[in-house]
């Protein structure tokens, strides 16, 4: 599943040297409008390796964006409303919110509270293009999230097939990035991919883990 890519890519240092990285699930389609997303950002990275001084000194006296702040997502809508409910796709009757969040914190040295993530961004199916840094902090968190859910993640009273994993590695990755969003660390601006459920179906790919 995708937390193994993230978690093979970190270990293994593949996203060194590199200014922006994604993973993406297979059922995704690339429209026309994420490719030409895709194309605009790799003239800009070439661009900001030439120009990288002037507009780092640009950026101190607070003119422009710094690119590197951007994460680009599939964005659900809010993953909690100004209510302090959560979005209905969070599926917070299937996964252990406040699990993630004590797990967050205690990795990353924080004191969030889930009344943080009201009105930021609901971002899912672990598909994301992000700068290399961001992505070595997510990875190094799922890895140390995945060896504690194990084994309870998954028993009753939690769904209990195998692919619920995925789902919790999912919803972590949607705590991290409203996180680091509500904290205006990062910006997430949407990738414009599109979930096609023809894919496995031409890929011959089942989902029997998920009893289907």
């Amino acid at each position: 599943m995708e937390t193994s890519a993230y978690i093979h890519i970190e270990k293994n240092a593949l996203h060194e040297d590199i200014d922006l990285i994604g993973i993406c699930q297979y059922d995704m389609r690339w429209t026309k409008r994420s490719v030409k997303l895709l194309h605009s950002l790799e003239k800009s990275t070439q661009g900001s390796r030439q120009f990288s001084l002037i507009n780092r000194c640009w950026q101190i006296f607070g003119f422009g964006s710094d690119a590197k702040s951007i994460v680009y997502a599939q964005i659900a809508g809010k993953l909690m409303n100004s209510s302090g409910e959560f979005n209905g796709m969070a599926c917070t009757q299937a996964f252990n919110w406040d699990c993630l969040l004590k797990s967050y914190n205690h990795f990353f040295n924080t004191q969030w509270q889930m009344v943080d993530l009201i009105d930021q961004p609901l971002t899912l199916w672990q598909t994301y293009l992000m700068p290399s840094q961001l992505f070595a902090e997510l990875a190094q968190w799922l890895y140390v999230l995945a060896v504690e859910m194990e084994p309870w993640a998954n028993e009753a009273s939690y769904e209990t097939h195998w692919g619920v994993l995925g789902g919790y590695t999912e919803r972590a990755e949607s705590l991290f990035m409203a996180l680091r969003h509500r904290a205006k660390e990062i910006n997430i601006k949407p990738l414009f991919l599109e979930y096609d459920d023809q894919i496995p179906k031409a890929l011959g790919i089942s989902k029997n883990h998920y009893g289907v």
